[in-house]
């Protein structure tokens, strides 16, 4: 083959290949289109003082008093605090996300219209809207899922971390823990003592620590089994009720307080019995925790249990 014939079909090659490059580019804006970002930038997080989530299960409002959340449902309840700094996380990660043709077609079979779409609004003060994210459906492996700004065009594609904070419900949001955040921080170890007083029983004692294990108070003369004890001990600080309620009862029939190692306590009292549930309240409480029967029976163990 000559030069000049060699030169042209190089050429030619060239062409084809160019041709090709650029039909694959047209054919695939999603790989030509990817982007690294995060949905709200980290130095907005203190302007955020509302968060509003709809999903399958409801809408969920959140409103920050004096850096606390709370879960608004009529009056506000504490919120899981770890819960909102987890959220907080997912939209401030920067992750890859591919952009897709904005086509309206595209919308409703994504999942990106009203009524169909998961949504997560976050607002300043005065109600100014820092984000107002859209949901769409998820893939196949339920990996990804589409993304749009509510008030722009372009729609993304990207892993799915939001679907676990618009699709849990409002119980995922509620901090159901019987004793507060301060008292399970100084773990179960601080624990010394805790006097136990069931509700319609007789039955009641104090557990102590005692030599580095526990006692019964006033029958020492019996050997507790410590390791059942001790788990009995943390099951208590991590207690959490089924719902919450707006109102204390009038009276008390059973208790639980807990003796600190630094000399501080906490008293958790229950009400009488309404149907199969009770109320259960702190003492510096103005709602309660609704206790089913299974967390009555593990709050207040008959004191045979602990024995070995």
């Amino acid at each position: 083959m000559s030069y000049r014939a060699r030169v042209r079909l190089l050429a030619g090659l060239l062409l084809v290949l160019s041709a090709l490059y650029f039909t694959g580019l047209a054919r695939e804006p999603q790989r030509r289109e990817g982007r690294t970002f995060g949905w709200l930038e980290p130095g907005h997080l203190d302007l955020v003082d509302r968060i509003e989530l709809f999903g399958s299960q409801g809408r969920v409002v959140l409103v920050r008093r004096n850096n606390i959340w709370y879960v608004s449902l009529g009056r506000e309840y504490p919120a899981l605090q770890s819960r909102v700094d987890e959220l907080f996380s997912a939209l401030t990660r920067r992750s890859s996300y591919t952009q897709r043709p904005g086509n309206p077609e595209d919308l409703l079979s994504l999942g990106l219209v009203e009524g169909r779409a998961s949504r997560i609004l976050l607002s300043a003060g005065a109600g100014l809207p820092l984000l107002d994210l859209l949901l769409g459906i998820g893939d196949a492996l339920g990996r990804d899922a589409y993304f749009k700004v509510a008030s722009a065009d372009r729609i993304y594609q990207g892993e799915d971390r939001f679907s676990l904070h618009t699709e849990t419900g409002i119980l995922s949001w509620l901090d159901l823990r019987l004793f507060s955040t301060e008292n399970i921080l100084k773990g179960p170890g601080m624990i010394q003592e805790i006097a136990v007083r069931p509700p319609d029983s007789p039955g009641h004692y104090n557990l102590r620590r005692d030599r580095g294990g526990w006692i019964m108070v006033g029958r020492e003369d019996r050997e507790l089994d410590s390791l059942l004890t001790e788990a009995y001990v943390r099951s208590i600080l991590w207690s959490e009720g089924e719902f919450l309620h707006d109102e204390v009862p009038n009276s008390i029939e059973g208790s639980l307080e807990l003796h600190f190692g630094d000399g501080s306590s906490s008293l958790f009292m229950i009400g009488p019995l309404i149907e199969q549930y009770r109320l259960g309240f702190r003492q510096d409480g103005d709602y309660s925790f609704v206790l089913n029967q299974w967390t009555l029976d593990r709050l207040f163990r008959d004191p045979e249990y602990f024995y070995k």
